[in-house]
């Protein structure tokens, strides 16, 4: 999130359009939902949004006007807004939808995916309508998109019958990549993560193994193991490592590397049953603590000691590692 911000976001001036309004309406949302502090950026947030040149996508301008109503902007301010929405109304009371922009599905999931783990609930209302409003574009966006609307949407309500469609659900499957290898491991992953969430079978894949001779390569091999390990297809990757070596390496990660490779590296270890000891447990914590905290976001973590910003992505690698430590937190 905070690097989002320190790339993109301060670089805005003036009011947006198109896909920066929708990515700034979405940081604001979940700037508030995971209780970031925006004071020192409303001014400029503020200008960015500009509800008085609201757009002309309905739902965009709906988009608009709960993230003004976020910041705690001034209500009459929303007047043209609140024009603009109601002129594009139907006469059933329904709104077309103009906008083709998912979104972000990804950040909604790892949201959702911080929450589960943390053992927060995951039910989001808010959440369930907006993903439900864009449920039209699914039929436009690459694959994996139905199966990570799906897991998104089943953590925010529970399970409806939307998530059960079985046309969704049949697509969520046949979109997986028949073929796991290094172009397709990071999307195989995250398909098969979003399967296992939804109860949904995984088809046999066939594996066309490739060296970790890189950091980016051991980094795909350890999503790799991790799920084929799940999904009972471990044997068609060759030569895996033991669950030590992959826990050795995870460690190493995290004292002088990235807390999202560690994470991997970890998960993979315990994907092939590493039991970490006391001293394993003490030494992951230690090397954890001072990734935590950034100005204004004292819960969240940063990939590396290096990072000025903390996020969302390293925050849910840290929980994957306390769940793999059988712990709660790093207390």
């Amino acid at each position: 999130m905070q690097d989002w911000w320190t790339h993109t976001g301060a670089s805005h001036l003036g009011a947006l359009h198109g896909d920066d309004l929708v990515e700034t309406c979405s940081y604001i949302q979940l700037a508030a939902l995971l209780g970031i502090d925006e004071r020192g950026q409303r001014d400029q947030l503020e200008a960015n949004l500009d509800p008085g040149a609201p757009p002309s996508d309905p739902q965009l301008a709906e988009m608009l006007a709960e993230a003004w109503s976020t910041l705690h902007g001034d209500p009459a301010r929303l007047d043209p807004l609140r024009r603009e929405i109601t002129r594009h109304q139907l006469p059933n009371g329904l709104i077309p939808a103009v906008q083709t922009q998912l979104g972000d599905l990804q950040a909604s999931q790892q949201v959702e995916t911080l929450r589960s783990l943390a053992d927060l609930p995951t039910l989001d209302p808010k959440l369930a309508d907006a993903l439900r409003a864009h449920r039209s574009d699914l039929g436009r966006s690459g694959p994996g998109a139905s199966a990570t609307w799906l897991s998104v949407l089943t953590a925010a309500t529970g399970g409806t019958q939307d998530t059960t469609d079985p046309h969704l659900r049949s697509r969520a499957i046949t979109d997986l990549p028949s073929t796991l290898s290094v172009d397709t491991a990071q999307s195989w992953a995250g398909m098969v993560s979003a399967l296992e969430t939804l109860h949904l079978p995984v088809p046999a894949v066939r594996v066309a193994s490739w060296p970790a001779d890189t950091p980016e390569h051991r980094y795909l091999r350890y999503l790799a193991i991790a799920d084929l390990a799940e999904t009972g297809q471990l044997a068609a990757l060759r030569a895996p490592g033991t669950p030590n070596e992959l826990a050795a390496q995870g460690i190493d990660l995290l004292a002088g590397g990235s807390l999202h490779q560690a994470a991997a590296a970890l998960t993979a270890a315990a994907a092939l049953h590493w039991h970490p000891t006391r001293s394993d447990r003490d030494r992951l914590l230690t090397l954890l603590r001072p990734l935590q905290g950034c100005p204004g976001t004292p819960a969240l973590f940063r990939d590396n000691r290096l990072a000025q910003t903390c996020d969302v992505y390293s925050t849910t690698s840290a929980w994957h590692i306390y769940r793999t430590l059988g712990v709660t937190s790093g207390t």
